[in-house]
């Protein structure tokens, strides 16, 4: 790979896991909204299972992508940001 194509790889990554963040941090976010409404008397049990599997998705999406990251810039031989 030339530096360019690392540039390119390293700042589709970071855009990937930027968005791979927001959707886990959006999806934890209703999880806490969902825990209130239940505290509040709402059942909605099937709703939360289904929020607590797409965020153990998106977690570990966010983990894998980070992991990719730190090999394309070692790959690089760039020092991780």
């Amino acid at each position: 790979m030339t530096i360019e194509d690392d540039e390119i790889r390293i700042d589709a990554l970071e855009s990937k896991l930027t968005k791979a963040r927001e959707k886990r941090d959006g999806l934890i976010a209703l999880l806490h909204e969902m825990e209130h409404a239940e505290r509040a008397g709402v059942s909605s049990k099937d709703r939360r299972r289904e929020l607590v599997s797409l965020s153990e998705q998106a977690l570990r999406r966010v983990i894998e992508l980070e992991q990719e990251l730190e090999i394309t810039y070692e790959t690089a031989g760039k020092p991780a940001r």
